[in-house]
Formats: structure tokens, sequence, C-alpha cells
């Protein structure tokens, strides 16, 4: 109980003790996370593991808790309720929430002052310039400075899109899940449809994996299935 206290004074003096402009920065440390209620992680490149949560962003240090809470300030963290986190190749962390697309970089955070891409299903990252996102129509290409959207890509009867990949060939593969999930729509980096691959049709996609071999490795309802990169034609499980 003492050293709860302890870090409840130690937090109010910091807090006070921080000029205004710099309360971006601030994080409250504990020996517990925020939340048990767990939506995403990932570790950055030192180490450190951050963990989504439906109350706070939390940064785990190996022996505490450093959580982020939603404040009014253009440069805190805008929700506290997290579903998806990405570290780029500039080790930016990127997240989604109920407002959308918010950025951790230079110690702060940096979002869209409007709602945009409600919900995010996923965030890929495409290349130092993009992110490619899922929301609830189709598939966006958001540009990672300015966090506006550059290209769309939607289909009739499109919703939130979970299976989905850049490929070796950077190229986007990705399935639809709001009805039956058959079909698996190929598009380039501008989002343009390269190519559609039927599936059998009593299959629902659930996720998409490439190898090292380059081959595509599609999970349904009714076992896996197998297709080529390059070629882009069906293959044969190995055995």
């Amino acid at each position: 109980m003492r050293s709860f206290l302890y870090l409840i004074f130690y937090a109010c003096i910091t807090l006070l003790a921080t000029p205004k402009s710099s309360l971006y920065a601030q994080a409250f440390l504990f020996g517990n996370i925020s939340s048990n209620f767990i939506t995403s992680f990932a570790e950055d490149s030192q180490g450190y593991i951050w963990i989504g949560t439906n109350h706070g962003l939390n940064r785990y240090n190996g022996s505490n808790y450093a959580i982020f809470y939603a404040q009014k300030d253009s440069t805190a963290l805008n929700s506290d309720y997290t579903s998806n986190l990405l570290f780029d190749s500039d080790q930016r962390l990127w997240m989604s929430n109920e407002c959308g697309l918010c950025v951790w970089e230079n110690n702060r955070f940096r979002h869209l002052q409007q709602v945009g891409f409600n919900p995010i299903g996923r965030i890929l990252d495409l290349d130092r310039n993009s992110l490619i996102i899922t929301d609830r129509k189709g598939i966006a290409k958001v540009n990672k400075h300015t966090l506006k959207e550059e290209v769309y890509f939607s289909k009739e009867g499109m919703g939130i899109i979970r299976p989905i990949i850049i490929s070796s060939e950077q190229q986007i593969w990705t399935a639809n899940t709001q009805i039956h999930a058959n079909k698996i729509n190929i598009l380039n980096k501008d989002l343009k449809l390269l190519q559609t691959i039927s599936c059998p049709p009593d299959v629902s996609i659930q996720h998409l994996m490439e190898d090292k071999q380059k081959r595509m490795w599609v999970t349904t309802d009714q076992g896996l299935l197998c297709y080529d990169v390059r070629s882009k034609k069906r293959l044969e499980i190995p055995s």
C-alpha cells in the first residue's frame, strides 16, 4: 500500500513540476497493467513491449508499466481504447482507436483532429511514405506525414477487412469478410485491382500468410489453400 501511495505522490509531484507544454511526454508508472482487456501488442527496437487495451496504452520495460491515457492536448493520446499497434520501418508506432488513426513519434502523439477511417480493421506498413489501412468499406493508402487518404479501394459488399497482407512482390492480397469470403483480390501499391482469385465456393477465408518460398497460404473454415505469389496459380498442399 505504501509503495502504491508513493507512486501516486511521485506522479503528482512530477506533473506539477513539468511545464504544460511538455505534458504530452509524461506517463504514469505502475507495477500493473492499466487493463486486463488486451487488444494488441508490439515490440520496439529498444525491447520495450507496447500493449494496447480498452483503457490506456502501456509500455512495459520488464519491471514497470508506463501508462498513457487520453488527454485534450493535441500532442497527447486521443483515446484510451487502442485496437491495433504497428511499428513501421522508421520505428514510429501506429495505432488505431475509436477516433481513427494515431502515431507516436518523437515522444509525442500525432493524429487527425477529426474522426477518419473508423473503425479500422488492420494497419500495414507499405513503404517509407505510406500505410495501408482497412476500414468498414474498403482499403485506403494513407500518407504517413499528413495522415490523409491518397487512394481508396472498395468493391460492392465489402466490410471490415482482416485477411490482408503485402506480399514480397509488393502486391496487396486481401479477402472480403463481410459475407462468405471465397475471393482473393490482388492490388498493386496504388490499389489498382490486378487480379481476383476465386477459391472453392464453399470456403470462407480467415487468414493469409506468405512463406520464404513465395507461397501464399490461405486458411479457411474448410482447411488450407496454397498459391504461388508470382504466377498466382493454385499449388498442391505439400505432404
